[in-house]
């Protein structure tokens, strides 16, 4: 029998992703997938931080990404420099 892997690591599927959500982001379809791929916490944060920049929640964005190392902080550029739009097709 398959061992399911610990959830060790905070990712969107804590924060109430809808389907439409899901589909924009183009996660992985479960936990269990998500934490076999190897994302880093950081990464997850960076999905987070991604998810309330779309539902409009600046506070919340910046407080995912205020959480990631500092080595990785590439993602706060990405999301301050790149405007966030709904894609036209879901993944």
């Amino acid at each position: 029998m398959d061992k399911k892997p610990d959830k060790k690591i905070e990712t969107i599927f804590d924060h109430n992703m809808t389907d439409e959500e899901r589909g924009y982001m183009c996660v992985y379809d479960t936990l269990e997938e998500l934490l076999e791929s190897g994302m880093s916490q950081d990464d997850c944060y960076l999905d987070i931080a991604i998810l309330y920049k779309w539902r409009g929640d600046e506070e919340t964005s910046q407080k995912y990404l205020n959480k990631m190392s500092e080595e990785n902080r590439v993602g706060e550029l990405i999301i301050d420099n790149f405007e966030l739009v709904t894609p036209r097709d879901p993944c």
